[in-house]
């Protein structure tokens, strides 16, 4: 991914009015499982993985290749063939849930989505129309953070997610690309055509899940543990097509919970330069 990924970087959440709220009130990061993003490729394996992780591609050549009757003496030795059969059958691959047998990769990485919790942000230093068009909409709000405070809200430790890191999303074509590194890759992956999105994201899990053991998890989301609002929040942008109405209501709120003097005008109000005095303004601000 070619965004900035240090600890300062910035990054953006759009959001509606509702999740402002939850995210004031709670003081608390709404984290909904893989499962309920549109993505369908999301979680999965791309076809190169498939060959790695699963055994089709193994039992194949065995069928043809060693369990194929040989007319040379002594050779095709059906213990030989067996051996091999059982090396195949116990092949193992790391996941963060554990060791998984190769032969249920495809169901394995399937209900993993049920038992991984996203939160995903946008990383970039100023606002998006895109964003605000997709994820925001005409009233809404952008909460703006940083990498480094994202990973401090991250290390929380309950009885929803043991673990949890902060990683930007790589755009990937699934057809061609063998992801490295497993473990945790194909959850960190989306679909090129979202790469407009510059995903950050923290995700979330618990070990001792066994998403081989159930195919649905009916918790939908979880929370992390509270952090004052001002360890994660450096200002809040309301939209620029906001009415009136939410508009003060937006502020209400934030001044209800102590961060209304974080609201920043958007980007997008900004006045065009059309003389000497708004060009001074804009390149000494502070005289």
């Amino acid at each position: 991914m070619d965004n900035d990924n240090r600890p300062n970087s910035t990054i953006q959440r759009y959001m509606d009015f509702f999740k402002l709220e939850s995210l004031l009130r709670t003081k608390s990061l709404y984290v909904p499982k893989m499962s309920e993003f549109p993505d369908k490729l999301e979680g999965g394996l791309s076809a190169g993985d498939y060959l790695e992780l699963t055994n089709d591609a193994a039992l194949i050549d065995l069928a043809l290749n060693g369990a194929w009757p040989s007319a040379a003496p002594n050779q095709g030795n059906p213990n030989d063939t067996s051996e091999t059969l059982s090396a195949i059958r116990t092949r193992e691959f790391k996941s963060i849930f554990g060791d998984v047998y190769n032969d249920e990769a495809v169901k394995f990485f399937k209900n993993a989505r049920e038992w991984i919790y996203v939160n995903c942000w946008h990383a970039s230093p100023h606002e998006c129309v895109a964003m605000w068009q997709l994820f925001g909409g005409k009233n809404s709000v952008c909460v703006v953070s940083s990498i480094s405070k994202l990973e401090a809200v991250g290390k929380f430790d309950s009885n929803e997610a043991s673990h949890a890191i902060v990683s930007n999303v790589d755009y990937i074509d699934h057809f061609t690309t063998t992801t490295p590194g497993l473990e945790l890759t194909p959850f960190i992956s989306k679909a090129r055509p979202y790469s407009f999105e510059r995903e950050v994201r923290l995700i979330a899990w618990d070990r001792s899940s066994k998403p081989l053991l159930a195919d649905h998890n009916p918790k939908k989301f979880i929370h992390t543990l509270p952090f004052e609002l001002e360890e994660l929040i450096e200002k809040i942008i309301i939209s620029p097509t906001a009415d009136d109405e939410f508009r003060e209501k937006a502020i209400r709120i934030c001044q209800e919970y102590k961060v209304g003097h974080l609201i920043t005008p958007s980007a997008l109000e900004d006045e065009p330069i059309l003389d000497i005095y708004a060009a001074m303004a804009r390149l000494y601000p502070e005289r």
